[in-house]
Parts: structure tokens; sequence; C-alpha cells
């Protein structure tokens, strides 16, 4: 009996341990792919649609999603199609991080095509634009923070349209048909409030008033380059306090009784091939830390009476080729620190009764072939520590009459 009753239990026992295994073999099976398998990040927050939903955001296409919104690209449509692409993805709740509009067909920007729309980039380019309704951006104005119109037929600048457009830290307009800008163009607007970048460039802008920039308090960088701006009037740029970057790159002419103050820490960047010209009764003030970059071939022109006043710490700097023109009764005054590097080829012009001034620590600085031509009348005094330096084959012309007057430390190298 107990042979059987032991017997019994040793299968009882056997049967179970069975039962264990197996189970066991069927967590282990659950597990192994876990195990072995790779960590695989979630996708961005904001994803672009499955394929088989993608004729939803027709005639644009998402081109990637990110944490923050979508980036959606609109080719070749009108508004009415637009307006359809752009409703769909509002109204699946889609952000929009950045939105290009290339080479559409639109002759007026109106209606209510991003008034459902989140936006905090715009890019509207290659697209005839001629005109920009004055509730264009309503909606995305809560937004939008970059605004950029590229290559377009824009005929005015469009103050209306940008004037509720309070959140914008940068409008950049690219290749344009604005031939003026009005006194008013900031006045009462939204876009003040901001704004750090101005671009307005490439285009036919011949005049500016003073009044337009002087309501920019924020503003940095005020770039013009590459229109027909001529003259720059008393206090053009009054006003513009935070100031660091004013590109300009054209022909400049300073009428007399004009003063252009600097502030510290702003940067004159001159592509190429730019004409200043300084007539009399103009006074040209820099404070510390101004820096002139002319890439090639400046001309400068100072005429009769035109006083030229330098604080420590300016530089100028030319790539190659610039010349200055001093005339006769003109007075250059530096202060010490100041820096003039010429990399190739410059040219000095120096008329009869011209004076030149220079106070300690003047640095000269010729890579290449300097000419410096000083006529009869003309004196030059320089006091102590200046360095004159020039690399390889200058030329200097001192003509009949010429009085150079050195004091101590000065050097030729």
């Amino acid at each position: 009996m107990v042979d059987v009753g032991l017997g019994s239990w040793e299968s009882r026992l056997g049967t179970a341990g069975s039962q264990n295994t197996y189970m066991v073999n069927i967590l282990f099976s659950i597990w192994l792919p876990f195990a072995i398998s790779e960590y695989i990040p979630p996708g961005p927050r904001y994803a672009c649609p499955k394929e088989t939903e993608r004729y939803l955001f027709h005639p644009c296409v998402c081109e990637k999603g990110t944490d923050d919104g979508l980036f959606i690209l609109c080719e070749n449509a009108g508004l009415a199609v637009l307006s359809v692409g752009l409703g769909n993805i509002a109204g699946r709740g889609l952000p929009i991080e950045k939105l290009v509009l290339n080479e559409c067909k639109i002759s007026n920007l109106f209606g209510a095509i991003l008034h459902r729309s989140t936006v905090r980039k715009l890019e509207i380019r290659n697209t005839p634009i001629e005109t920009i309704d004055e509730y264009a951006f309503a909606g995305v104005n809560r937004t939008l923070q970059e605004l950029k119109i590229i290559n377009t037929k824009l005929k005015g600048f469009p103050k209306e349209a940008f004037k509720i457009l309070g959140n914008l830290s940068l409008l950049y307009i690219d290749g344009h048909e604005i031939t003026k800008l009005d006194k008013d163009i900031f006045a009462g607007s939204y876009i003040t409030n901001r704004l750090e970048k101005l671009h307005i460039v490439n285009g036919q802008i011949a005049d500016i008033p003073v009044e337009p920039f002087q309501h920019l308090k924020k503003l940095k960088t005020l770039d013009l380059h590459g229109n027909r701006i001529a003259v720059l009037k008393r206090n053009q740029f009054k006003g513009m306090r935070e100031a660091e970057v004013l590109d300009l790159s054209i022909v400049l002419d300073f009428g007399p009784g004009c003063t252009l103050d600097f502030t510290p820490d702003l940067t004159l960047g001159f592509d190429s091939g730019p004409v200043l010209n300084f007539d009399p009764g103009y006074t040209f003030d820099f404070t510390p830390d101004l820096t002139l970059g002319f890439d090639s071939g400046p001309v400068l022109n100072f005429d009769p009476g035109y006083t030229l006043d330098f604080t420590p710490d300016l530089t100028f700097s030319f790539d190659s080729g610039p010349v200055l023109n001093f005339d006769p009764g003109y007075t250059l005054d530096f202060t010490p620190d100041l820096t003039l590097g010429f990399d190739s080829g410059p040219v000095l012009n120096f008329d009869p009764d011209y004076t030149l001034d220079f106070t300690p620590d003047l640095t000269f600085g010729f890579d290449s072939g300097p000419v410096l031509n000083f006529d009869s009348g003309y004196t030059l005094d320089f006091t102590s520590d200046l360095t004159l330096g020039f690399d390889s084959g200058s030329v200097l012309n001192f003509d009949p009459g010429y009085t150079l007057d050195f004091t101590p430390d000065l050097t030729f190298v």
C-alpha cells in the first residue's frame, strides 16, 4: 500500500513538474522578443499624414513632421485650391512650423486662406503678388514670427496687412517693385512690438523719409542693400537704439548739414564697389567699436569743409582697390587706436591745402601696391607711434612744395 501511495505521489509530482516547465516555456517565448529588440523612439508629435490621406492636403504636400509642427510646401496653385488644402490641415488641428507658397498663381493676396491656420514661418516666393489685402494675415497674426516675401511684383509696402503682426521678429522682402517707403509705414503698428530684423532688399527704393524707422525701437538689423537709395537725410536712423547692423551696399550721398551718428558696436558692410560722397558741412561722428567693411573697390570722396571725427577703436577694412580722395580744405582728425587696413592696391590722393593730423597709435597697413599722391602745398603731420606698413610695390609721390613733418617713433615697414 505504501509503495502504491508513494508511486502515486511521484506520478502526481511528475505531472506538476511538466506543467511548470510548459508555463516557463510560454513566458520565455513571450519575453524573448522584447529582450532582443532595440529601443525605437516615438515619432514626432505632429506627423505627416499616411499615404492614403495625403490627397486631403492637395495642392500642398507635407515635407516632414516635427514636434513643433509640419513643414508644408504648396506650389503652382491659386487661392481657391490653396484654401481647401490649408483648411483641411487646420481642420485636423495640425500646426504648421513652416509654410512655403512657391510659384503660385496669386496677384492679390486676400481672403480667408490663412484665417484658420496656425503658422510660425511663412515664405512666399516666385509668385507675382502685387498687393496684399489688409486682412490677408488675419488668424496667423497670433503665431507668425517670420515672414519672407521673395521675388514678387510687390508694388508698395503693405503697411495695413503687416500692422496686425505683433509677434513678428523677422520681415524679409527680397526682389520687389517698391519705389518708396511712406513715413507712416510702421506708425500705430503692432509689428513694432518684437521686430528685430528688417530686410527690404534688391528693389527700386530711391528715397526714404526720416520717419519710417523711428518707431522700430527693438530693431537690431536694418538691411536695405541693392536698392537705389541715393541720399540719406539728417536723423535718418534716429530712435534705433538697439541697432547693430546697417547694410546699405549702395552709393551714399551725404549732403550739407547732414549728421550721421552711430552708436557702439555697429557694423557697416559694403559688398562691392560702394561710393561714399561726403559734402561740405557734413559731420560724421563715430563712437567706439565701429567697423566699416568694404569687400572690393570702394571710393570715398571727401569734399572741402567736411569734418571727419573718429573716436577710439574704429576699424576700416578694405579688401581690394579702395580709392580715397581728400579735397582742399578737408580736415581728418584721428584719435588713438585707429586701424586702416588695405589688402591690395589702394590709392590715396591728397590735394593742396589738405591737413592730415594723426594722434598716437595709428596703424596704416598696405598689403600690396599702394599709391599715395601728395600734391604741392600739402602738409602731413604725424605724431608719435605711427606705423606705415607697405608689403610690396608701394609708390609714394611727393610734389614740389610738399612738407612732411614726422615726430618721434614713426616707422616705415
